[in-house]
């Protein structure tokens, strides 16, 4: 027997059982979206926020009856409801079907000085400081040289872009040195490639800027996820076939400004920069 409300309640056997079966049926229940939440959910889907993320600010500044999960978010983007607004669109890839995503593949090439990533430092593995770096280009498409250079930190994911005018050994040495030059040089610690043909120039940066250079096990871009999954939220404003030669610069930074500022569920849904600017604080270094 307990006390609940002044009363004195005994237990038994079959009214636990009972309410063990409700509690098992009500955990099966769907969440339906009502008019009102529908809407929140829509506008922030359109201002660029995942499932996920709608799904936190949710349980974090509203009431547990209007706590919705990004499953929920999910189910109504992809129902009949959801398609006739095209809802897919806001989401990271824009895929019609929901489906498990496959990073895309890298080949293998002789690379001079090429240091396994099996060797990393533990630092960089477990995102330990900021100054560990994946690197890799976007490209137009084949038949169009424009492509831009991606620069991202693993532990703040802070995001820098380059544009440059082909996937050559020069011009990917040209960008790495222009954005590891805006960076103070005691920050920089790692650099993690593919085995792309314009990274054959990488020990160059070691020579200016003290920077370790790891490559990827071939076919595995997945070692790279920081980097495949920023890409990723690029290609929803800039889609496969986009050529970069015509896209202005001052556009493409103003992408990686709103990025680098959007709250990220793996940051406890801090954005890049507060994590960057954190970080360089407490290196005793202004952001």
């Amino acid at each position: 027997s307990h006390y609940a409300e002044g009363r004195l309640m005994t237990y038994t056997s079959y009214e636990a059982q009972k309410k063990a079966d409700q509690n098992k049926v009500n955990s099966h229940k769907k969440r339906k979206l009502n008019h009102s939440l529908i809407n929140w959910v829509v506008n922030l889907l359109r201002y660029g926020l995942s499932p996920e993320t709608i799904a936190a600010i949710s349980k974090y500044k509203s009431n547990s009856k209007n706590h919705i999960s990004h499953e929920t978010i999910y189910r109504y983007i992809y129902s009949f409801d959801g398609r006739k607004q095209n809802l897919y669109q806001y989401l990271i890839y824009g895929k019609k079907n929901r489906s498990k995503h496959k990073g895309k593949y890298v080949h293998s090439s002789k690379i001079p000085f090429r240091v396994s990533i099996s060797k990393r430092p533990v630092e960089a593995n477990n995102r330990l400081e900021i100054g560990h770096f994946e690197v890799d280009s976007i490209e137009s498409s084949r038949k169009i040289s424009g492509a831009i250079r991606t620069f991202v930190d693993r532990k703040s994911r802070m995001l820098f872009i380059e544009k440059v005018k082909d996937l050559t050994s020069k011009e990917g040495l040209r960008a790495d040195i222009k954005v590891f030059s805006k960076i103070p040089k005691s920050v920089l610690k790692t650099v993690t490639y593919d085995n792309g043909r314009e990274h054959h120039l990488h020990y160059k940066l070691i020579q200016k800027f003290g920077l370790k250079t790891y490559f990827c096990h071939p076919y595995c871009s997945s070692e790279r996820g920081t980097n495949e999954n920023t890409n990723g939220l690029i290609r929803r404003y800039y889609p496969k076939g986009t050529n970069f030669e015509e896209i202005n610069n001052d556009d493409l930074q103003f992408l990686a400004m709103y990025l680098n500022n959007k709250p990220r569920k793996c940051l406890g849904y801090k954005s890049p920069q507060q994590v960057w600017n954190k970080e360089l604080e407490h290196l005793g270094l202004r952001s």
